[in-house]
Formats: C-alpha cells, sequence, structure tokens
C-alpha cells in the first residue's frame, strides 16, 4: 500500500499524539467497516496515519459504511486533511478544564499512589517494613520484630534496611541489634 502524501507533515504537527491516534483506529476498528483491521503493532507513526487514512478514504461516499464511521474518527481524520492541506498549522489540543477520552478501560491502570515515610507504594512490603521501622521509635526495633510484624523474612527484611541506607531514604542506627531510625 502506498503511503499517504503528507502523512509525516501530519506526525510532525502541533498536537499529535499517538494514543489518540490508536484510540480511534481501534473505534475504527470496532465498526465493523473495514475488511481487514488496521495494524497498530511494529508500525511507524507515520505508516499508522496513512494506513488510517487510507482506510477512511476506501469507504464509498453515501454508503451505510460511511454512516457507521464514528464522529471523534471523522474528526480526526478531517484534522488530518487540514494539515496536509495546509490549513492549520497543528492538530486540536484539548483545552486545560477539558478531560481527553480515556486512553485505556483496562483495570490495573497506574496512577499516583500514596507513599509511605520513605517513597514505596502503601500496600507494598517495602512499606510494610518501613512501618514497622518508623513504629520502633526512640526503642528501636530488631530484624526478629520486624519479620513478625510484616511476616515477611529476614532476608527480605536485610535487603530493604540495606536498600534504605544505599540511597539514603532514611540514616538508620544500629546498636544492640537494634535499629533506630533517625
Amino acid at each position: 500500500m502506498a503511503m499517504v502524501k503528507g502523512a509525516d507533515k501530519v506526525v510532525k504537527a502541533e498536537g499529535f499524539v499517538l494514543t489518540t491516534l490508536k484510540e480511534v483506529m481501534k473505534a475504527m476498528n470496532g465498526a465493523g467497516i473495514l475488511a481487514s483491521p488496521l495494524k497498530m503493532v511494529g508500525k511507524t507513526k507515520e505508516v499508522m496515519v496513512s494506513d488510517f487514512m487510507a482506510a477512511i478514504e476506501g469507504v464509498e461516499p453515501g454508503s451505510d459504511e460511511e454512516k457507521k464511521i464514528p464522529a471523534e474518527v471523522i474528526k480526526l481524520y478531517n484534522d488530518f486533511v487540514d494539515v496536509i492541506e495546509d490549513k492549520k498549522v497543528g492538530l486540536d489540543v484539548p483545552e486545560k478544564g477539558e478531560t481527553p477520552a480515556p486512553v485505556s478501560d483496562k483495570k490495573g491502570v497506574k496512577g499516583k499512589a500514596e507513599k509511605s515515610v520513605y517513597g514505596h507504594r502503601l500496600g507494598s512490603e517495602s512499606a510494610a517494613i518501613d512501618d514497622a521501622l518508623k513504629t520502633g521509635g526512640k526503642n528501636g526495633v530488631t530484624i526478629k520484630e520486624i519479620a513478625e510484624q510484616t511476616k515477611l523474612s529476614v532476608g527480605r527484611i536485610k535487603g530493604h534496611l540495606a536498600h534504605l541506607k544505599k540511597t539514603g531514604k532514611a540514616i538508620l542506627i544500629e546498636k544492640e541489634d537494634k535499629y533506630f531510625v533517625e
């Protein structure tokens, strides 16, 4: 398939977002219009833009398939054409108050997680060790006490303490087999 002329211009345009293109391509694939779905893996941005535009242009005007094309697909296609024809310098970028469509509906999408006192993700083994260290306070805490409290192995705890020392996240003082945090 020949490249659509100007695909590289679209990729270089201000406001081009690859994830938006991929979401719109998925919507196009989901519309059930195309004989073969648009492929997104192992392709350059320019090839993806070209394939997307060629797929839209391949739909016969006035046909039932044309009516099934999702609105976001038509909008992105028209934006691409405007950039290629020099009617626009960049693509439409959502305003600060607007929220773009979600990129994924998958479970487990990472966001800003709460952190422990030493910067480890709450709910993790590292955060549990951090909390056990902090609760030792002025009396200190032994590795065995941390192991009992967190139900983790002594080796895991020693490894984490070495990590805290190495990264400088905590100043650990060891006296009589007890660890004190400064």
